[in-house]
């Protein structure tokens, strides 16, 4: 049984190796077609739960070019034949190896095959669903968030009662006032958000009790 369902999309959560980053799978109801973001580690995982709810996967989605969202999307790309669609100021941190922001772990993962660039505007269509990429940098350069069906994918943008760090490589404070005092605000705060780590908020809540954005409208 899914995690979430809304507005015609299954929703999974699987947090996923050292750092416990959350990976979510998104199906759509009537076709079964999905899309897997941020598979940090542990694809047989993933493999394991497409497999049990027998989904077709569309598309394979990096939210940004950090290694604990990245890792696993390798072992993913070999089994299914997809690359991975991630935006355009994160590509090169994705390909280089310079995404291994968790080295300190002692764990430096290949880096994932890259399909496609992210835009602002565009559309990852799953089925009978459609996510609106947002450009939301501040985590890093390229971060984004995915926004449909009452849900707000929001990588390391945005968590229950906290925010992305800015002091790994790509951040910027004055990037992340923007997105979290300009660009959130103007989506509905009934939005669902899927956070990069830990559990699940709502983005009403966040905006009117998160003591981190509160923070940054200060600034």
């Amino acid at each position: 049984m899914a995690d979430i369902t809304s507005q015609g999309a299954r929703v999974w959560q699987l947090p996923l190796g050292a750092l416990q980053t959350n990976c979510w799978v998104i199906a759509c109801e009537t076709t079964g077609r999905a899309m897997v973001v941020d598979c940090g580690d542990e694809p047989e995982r993933v493999l394991e739960l497409t497999g049990l709810e027998r989904l077709e996967l569309d598309a394979l989605v990096a939210t940004h070019g950090h290694a604990d969202h990245l890792g696993g999307f390798p072992g993913l790309s070999e089994a299914m034949g997809k690359g991975v669609l991630i935006h355009g100021a994160d590509r090169e941190m994705a390909e280089t190896k310079q995404h291994a922001a968790v080295v300190f772990l002692g764990w430096v993962p290949e880096p994932p095959v890259i399909e496609g660039e992210l835009a602002d505007g565009d559309r990852v269509e799953v089925g009978d669903l459609s996510f609106r990429v947002i450009h939301t940098p501040g985590h890093t350069q390229g971060s984004v968030c995915l926004e449909g069906h009452g849900l707000l994918v929001a990588g390391d943008l945005l968590f229950a009662g906290g925010v992305g760090r800015t002091d790994l490589p790509g951040g910027s404070d004055a990037d992340m006032k923007r997105s979290l005092t300009q660009v959130l605000p103007r989506l509905d705060g009934t939005l669902t958000v899927l956070p990069g780590h830990g559990p699940t908020t709502t983005l009403g809540a966040e905006l009117e009790r998160n003591e981190f954005i509160e923070m940054y409208r200060r600034m």
